[in-house]
């Protein structure tokens, strides 16, 4: 990838970007038919900032060998360069790594941030599963004319299964309660950070029910012993507001 350097001498020099600049007549992107939605809009001010945070979206994407930037007239026009597609050839596990369903066949189009993705895709798999530290990468070989190999390398560490759960603070009501709206944290579930999320969900909507609107529920700490995770709910209930019975129903 070509650096950045010349993309900024663009952005960045007095004659393109001169004192009192009026507002952009038009943008365009030569270059691709791919659309993108971009910061920089007609009827907007001249704003370098913008225009360097439009031209990193576009880097980013992975589908460029260039991107470049320039104004002719009113009209801001970013230039880029794409990168020769290339498609999925065989796709193959390395020995440690359990073989995993994906969602891309070959033949696919594939470059190096759709690769990323799918590594990404599988650690969410492994983490759902409980697998809190798991990590897996991609590699992307050629194999011919246009066609690219995939390589994938799963280290799914360690798994962990809820020990145990406590909570600390000024709950304001009964650990039975609490314990009763847990769903996907209880002992022996596997330890996953969205059930954690959801469950903290449960606590609040417990307290609101309950009239306290201003308690305060946070997950205080995760605790991992071998394949052992000990969770801390930290709960301060707060002040209870006076509301009729059964209000929210």
């Amino acid at each position: 990838m070509r650096s950045l350097f010349p993309v900024f001498l663009l952005v960045f020099g007095p004659a393109l970007w001169p004192l009192g600049a009026s507002t952009v007549s038009a943008v365009h992107i030569e270059g691709t038919v791919r659309r993108f939605d971009l910061s920089t809009r007609p009827g907007a001010s001249f704003d370098d900032a913008t225009v360097t945070s439009d031209v990193r979206r576009l880097w980013e994407t992975g589908a460029f060998d260039d991107v470049r930037v320039e104004r002719r007239g009113e009209d801001l026009v970013f230039r880029v360069v794409e990168k020769p597609r290339a498609f999925l050839g065989k796709v193959e596990f390395t020995e440690r790594s359990p073989d995993r369903k994906l969602r891309i066949l070959p033949g696919a189009e594939i470059d190096e941030q759709r690769a990323h993705n799918i590594a990404r895709s599988l650690e969410k798999q492994l983490k759902d599963e409980g697998y809190a530290f798991g990590r897996v990468r991609t590699d992307l070989s050629p194999a011919g004319a246009r066609r690219m190999d995939l390589r994938i390398d799963v280290d799914s560490g360690d798994r962990y299964r809820i020990f145990a759960t406590r909570f600390t603070g000024e709950p304001g009501v009964s650990e039975e309660d609490l314990r009763d709206a847990l769903r996907l944290t209880r002992k022996k579930k596997p330890y996953v950070a969205d059930a954690v999320d959801a469950d903290l969900h449960r606590i609040r909507s417990l307290y609101a029910k309950r009239g306290y609107f201003d308690a305060r529920v946070s997950l205080g700490s995760v605790d991992f012993e071998g394949d052992r995770a000990n969770l801390e709910y930290s709960v301060d209930a707060g002040r209870r507001y006076d509301v009729g019975q059964d209000w929210w129903r």
